[in-house]
């Protein structure tokens, strides 16, 4: 969870990295933060994070204690801002964390399916299963074994009661 240390009332934007074009407009920075834009320029570039966000009066710190993408360090310093990270060690808070970061990512693809919401659902579970040092084609196997023997969720089916 983030915590925001100063009034709503600003005005942010998001703006294309190469032609500056404005891609979305709020008052609500986790709003702009959890979406991904796309420039319509000859460029096509597909903006993870934000680009660029103009503050009419201070700059706020946010508090996300999350873990994140790979390269998200790197896109929030190109845009000019400051952020704190530090390197899991500890595979406990690792792992919690995977299982906090699926929670987010099923919550985000629950709000608004599509396919790169869907991704990111998968991406964590590709790195639980990393961890856990599970192989895809064994995930794979096991997946169709379980489907012959109890098929699948083809049918709708919903179990209401046994006796």
């Amino acid at each position: 969870m983030k915590k925001e240390n100063m009034k709503k009332e600003k005005l942010l934007q998001v703006r294309c990295p190469d032609c500056g074009a404005v891609l979305a407009e709020s008052n609500d920075l986790k709003e702009l933060l959890h979406k991904s834009y796309m420039c319509d320029g000859p460029h096509d570039e597909v903006l993870t994070f934000i680009s660029e966000i103009k503050h009419i009066s201070q700059k706020k710190e946010i508090v996300y204690n999350k873990l994140v993408r790979d390269r998200i360090p790197e896109i929030i310093k190109k845009t000019g801002s400051k952020c704190k990270c530090h390197i899991i060690t500890d595979d406990n808070e690792y792992l919690e964390k995977l299982h906090e970061k699926l929670q987010e990512e099923i919550e985000e693809f629950k709000a608004k399916p599509s396919t790169e919401e869907f991704a990111d659902v998968l991406e964590v579970m590709e790195a639980i299963s990393k961890f856990y040092g599970f192989h895809i084609d064994a995930i794979k196997d096991a997946k169709k074994d379980k489907k012959a023997k109890r098929g699948g969720f083809d049918k709708r089916i919903v179990l209401e009661t046994t006796d």
